[in-house]
């Protein structure tokens, strides 16, 4: 049985054959007879796997995984072209003896670079260098992967890319140049294959196998590496103190160059020698003249002629500078975008909340916070009008109570809910990456619907009127429960019929219910009942009535009158009247 081998694109083991049994990759021969063989582990910790692209001047990249944080990184590996070669064992040697000192040297310097390199934190457009060691008698260093598309392939995609786009990721990309050459540095190696534009549609640079101290140690170079059509001439000559900023910005007006035309520009070298440039503007028609104007400096081929750094290549290009796309262009242009637009214009001008009544939410309350995703505040309008409900209910004042309710939340309701949503959606918009053409598009209808009702929130909007609904019918029943058990317990039919007959016998009211021939035990509807003098004293015993007292007397000219002492009037029975 055939031994597994490590896939160099996912780094999992995989039956031999032409592709990973695990992700589907290409399992080849290397391209690269001079590259380590994937597998090949470095520094203890990084294991080596597809070279990324074709070799530059200056080094081979890798495709790398970082055993212990468990990713994926990218090796560069200093191994110049035609000046060294490998040795079985993995290791590098010059080609020539007398190129030796130089190599040390560069290795010494590429190593220092590293250095330099690794404190660019914060600079997104510029891949950092997080780990760098010598090994094999040269050296590496270790960038993290950035998952994205090379400007080339970009180019090669789409024949030319619209000026917007180009401008756009020029910004950051001139900056973290900048922020590089402030560290002492030159690029060197800037070419669409070193640019690539990743998932966020952000540019960052990679390779920095080829950059150079400015001006630090030996001026005088016994190999020259450039990479063709985006090297300046001045990368031709044999002396490093010709190399500047200006270098780079020659190598970002070929970027230009390319991406806008789709077409590689003229060798440098083969326009020292007198060779022509074919003109932009030839190449694509409704450039800006500025854009032009600037392209042409940077191409230039007298180092004095360029922009002297790329911050002053992009003053130079401040009038074209994109904008910002804000979440605010992206609110759709109704009542909703120009009410959130109101509010965001007076917080932006230093307000510690806005003033706007929104007349819905004042008049709809909870079911408007919650059908906007508002929970909160939905909670609060909501537990406010049942509170209400609930008092008028126990008070017996519903018809006042709810209106009266209903008018104290409307203010606050449709004061605050434009600021309570704005805040939402600002959330929402300043969470969206609106860098690329794409996300613009989906942007408005992102917080259109963020703006609009949501039909399962506004479910929860009709959970409080249920609920009232609920508790108004709870309290009717029970109301007329007790109503009809209260009816019950002080009807008394037949004891009224005894003391009547009484009286009507001996023209005297009995004294106690020993004269009726009657007695009480204590029941569920009754807690007490006494006859005193013909009348019938009651002590209710109902369940909402508990302890409350009525009597009957009987009146020689109405009959029986049934007086209420303090039973509620929703539980007196019809006919009863309020003692004296």
């Amino acid at each position: 049985m055939s031994n597994p081998v490590l896939c160099g694109s996912c780094f999992h083991s995989s039956a031999p054959g032409h592709v990973c049994s695990h992700c589907g990759a290409a399992l080849v021969e290397r391209a690269v007879p001079m590259a380590l063989p994937v597998g090949t582990l470095l520094d203890g910790k990084f294991v080596v796997g597809d070279v990324l692209g074709a070799p530059g001047g200056f080094g081979i990249a890798y495709l790398g995984w970082d055993r212990v944080l468990q990713r994926k990184v990218v090796i560069k590996e200093l191994f110049p072209d035609r000046l060294v070669t490998r040795l079985a064992d993995g290791g590098v040697d010059v080609v020539e003896l007398r190129h030796r000192v130089y190599f040390n040297q560069q290795r010494e310097l590429f190593l220092d670079e590293a250095r330099k390199l690794a404190r660019l934190d914060g600079v997104d457009a510029v891949a950092r260098v997080i780990h760098y060691f010598a090994q094999n008698d040269t050296a590496y260093f270790v960038m993290p992967h950035v998952a994205g598309t090379s400007l080339a392939r970009r180019v090669a995609g789409s024949g030319r890319l619209p000026p917007a786009q180009v401008l756009q990721w020029l910004w950051p990309l001139a900056q973290g140049l900048q922020a590089i050459h402030e560290l002492g540095l030159v690029h060197r190696d800037i070419k669409p294959e070193n640019v690539l534009i990743d998932e966020r549609d952000r540019p960052v640079l990679i390779d920095f196998g080829n950059a150079t101290a400015l001006h630090e140690g030996q001026t005088q170079l016994d190999y020259v590496a450039v990479s063709r059509c985006f090297a300046a001439p001045e990368q031709y000559l044999n002396d490093l103190s010709r190399t500047g900023p200006w270098t780079d910005v020659y190598a970002v007006g070929a970027l230009l160059y390319f991406c806008l035309s789709g077409q590689r520009p003229t060798d440098s070298a083969v326009r020292t020698a007198g060779g022509e440039l074919l003109p932009l503007d030839r190449l694509v028609k409704g450039l800006p003249a500025l854009l032009l104007q600037v392209v042409d400096r940077a191409l230039a081929i007298d180092p004095a002629l360029r922009p002297a750094s790329p911050a002053e290549l992009l003053a130079m290009l401040e009038p074209l500078r994109p904008q910002a796309f804000s979440w605010l262009q992206a609110l759709p242009a109704n009542d909703f975008g120009a009410r959130m637009r109101r509010v965001h214009e007076q917080l932006s001008r230093g307000a510690e909340t806005a003033f706007s009544i929104n007349p819905l939410a004042g008049l709809l309350q909870g079911f408007w916070f919650f059908s906007h995703r508002l929970l909160w505040p939905g909670v609060a309008a909501s537990l406010f009008l049942l509170l209400a409900v609930a008092v008028g209910l126990w008070w017996r004042v519903l018809p006042w109570a709810l209106p009266l309710a209903w008018l104290l939340a409307a203010l606050p309701c449709a004061a605050y809910a434009d600021l309570l949503l704005y805040r939402r959606v600002a959330t929402l918009g300043a969470s969206l990456d609106l860098a690329g053409d794409e996300q613009r598009q989906q942007a408005p209808q992102w917080l259109a619907a963020a703006g609009a009702p949501d039909p399962r929130s506004m479910l929860l909007g009709f959970v409080p009127p249920l609920l009232a609904l609920l508790m108004w019918g709870l309290v009717s029943d029970f109301e007329e429960d007790v109503r009809y058990r209260v009816r019950q317990a002080v009807a008394l039919g037949d004891l009224r019929a005894r003391v009547a007959a009484y009286v009507a016998e001996h023209q005297v009211p009995p004294q106690t219910l020993q004269d009726v021939g009657a007695s009480f035990v204590p029941n569920s509807e009754l807690r007490d009942l006494q006859l005193k003098a013909g009348v019938i004293d009651l002590v209710l015993a109902v369940k909402g009535a508990s302890g409350r007292r009525l009597r009957w007397r009987l009146d020689p000219t109405q009959g029986w009158v049934c007086e209420s002492r303090d039973l509620p009037p929703q539980y007196t029975p019809p006919g009863c009247t309020l003692a004296e």
